[in-house]
């Protein structure tokens, strides 16, 4: 299987395509790195190479491992209806989110 053929992929690529609040958002606030092979680089798969995952780095070039998704398997894989990513800029900067283990870490801190 290609990297481009998961079907998690292709759904996510169909939202982003048609949101313009996403698209505003990914060129306005985030650099985007879309791979078309896997990488070896570690920091990249931190939980192991699968498709599609979504990392958040802060300003010093640490990947933010508190932001997580929903599935405890890969945990930066996002699907259509995690629209919570319309939120995210907002969500990081301000709200601040806990770190996994917490006990105030919600639902809504976990994408």
């Amino acid at each position: 299987m290609r990297v481009n053929d998961s079907h998690h992929l292709q759904a996510l690529k169909k939202v982003f395509a048609v949101s313009k609040s996403i698209q505003k958002m990914a060129k306005e606030d985030f650099i985007m790195l879309n791979l078309v092979h896997e990488t070896i680089d570690k920091n990249l798969a931190p939980d192991g190479n699968y498709v599609p995952r979504i990392l958040f780095v802060d300003p010093s070039m640490t990947v933010r491992t508190d932001i997580i998704g929903r599935y405890s398997n890969h945990l930066y894989t996002y699907e259509p209806k995690d629209l919570v990513l319309c939120e995210w800029p907002f969500t990081i900067s301000n709200e601040g989110l806990g770190e996994r283990g917490n006990e105030e870490y919600t639902d809504r801190q976990q994408l």
